[in-house]
């Protein structure tokens, strides 16, 4: 999903560039995008992992935490505290493809 993302974003985007290219603000988009789209499929397994691990729960397991958790608290409790994690992994990621993009132009690897 992750390069799936990034490359299906760059597509859509047309070339900044007069020779073809994608300007490094348009690659630090996609990478953002790309970023962002990798954690929202796992992020509530990252809540009720970080449930479970608190002292004293009652939770019989996995399932039991995720049905009790959405019970109680309605289906967005599995996304509670995702703004902060795409706020930092959106620049993060978008940076890390942004820099590939231009090490590989930099060096002839495209």
């Amino acid at each position: 999903l992750y390069y799936i993302v990034y490359d299906v974003t760059k597509k859509a985007m047309p070339p900044a560039k007069a020779d073809g290219r994608h300007a490094p603000w348009q690659m630090m988009f996609a990478g953002a995008l790309a970023g962002a789209s990798s954690w929202l499929p796992v992020y509530p397994f990252d809540v009720l992992k970080s449930r479970l691990q608190q002292p004293g729960n009652d939770y019989k397991g996995m399932v039991d935490c995720a049905v009790r958790t959405v019970k109680a608290d309605g289906p967005l409790a599995l996304y509670r505290g995702l703004g902060p994690v795409l706020m930092g992994s959106m620049p993060l990621h978008g940076t890390v493809f942004m820099v590939y993009e231009l090490f590989m132009d930099a060096t002839g690897g495209h």
